[in-house]
């Protein structure tokens, strides 16, 4: 079988894939590494547009010491490339915390809506899960506010997988143009 697609459709794809890995609890390396490849096509798309489109990863690069840039990035993305290379650490192990891809995840998310220019139903629904899961940090809008509500959920109750069932009927009706977090 042969396709053609283009760049912004496999960054779809994987971010789609690995949020329905991510719900359903399943492999963390491969949704890490689903991610990390959505995430960096997507910052290739918009620096080669010359668009400066700021995500947790740029804005927090612009806060390190001068001369310390590249020690951070390599923290950043220690896990991505143990993940695809073996060529100079094939028989070392990696301590994970696949929390950070939670935060990969949802920059990625909402990269993807900036340069789209729309979002899918799978992709909100991450976004609005990821607010609700961390509300010390975010304020949800009216429109999040009256899903969550109208579904009753409280997050302490339910797990990833039934939020996802619940939701994502609901999710699926919004306009797939209105962007992420409006």
């Amino acid at each position: 079988m042969s396709i053609k697609i283009g760049k912004i459709d496999i960054a779809r794809r994987q971010l789609e894939t690995a949020i329905n890995l991510f719900f359903y609890d399943r492999d963390v390396v491969s949704i890490h590494t689903l991610t990390a490849a959505a995430f960096n096509i997507l910052q290739d798309m918009s620096t080669n547009d010359g668009r400066d489109i700021k995500t947790l990863r740029s804005v927090f690069l612009k806060r390190v010491k001068e001369g310390s840039e590249k020690h951070v990035i390599n923290k950043i993305r220690e896990a991505e490339n143990f993940f695809k290379h073996a060529d100079k650490d094939p028989y070392e192990y990696l301590e994970f915390n696949s929390k950070q891809t939670e935060y990969m995840l949802w920059d990625a998310v909402t990269l993807y809506a900036v340069i789209a220019g729309e979002n899918t139903s799978v992709l909100q629904l991450f976004y609005y899960w990821f607010m609700a899961s961390y509300p010390d940090i975010f304020t949800f809008t009216g429109e999040q506010k009256r899903l969550q509500l109208e579904a009753g959920m409280d997050l302490n109750n339910i797990s990833k997988k039934e939020y996802f069932e619940l939701m994502l009927p609901r999710i699926s009706r919004l306009d797939k143009h209105q962007l992420i977090g409006a």
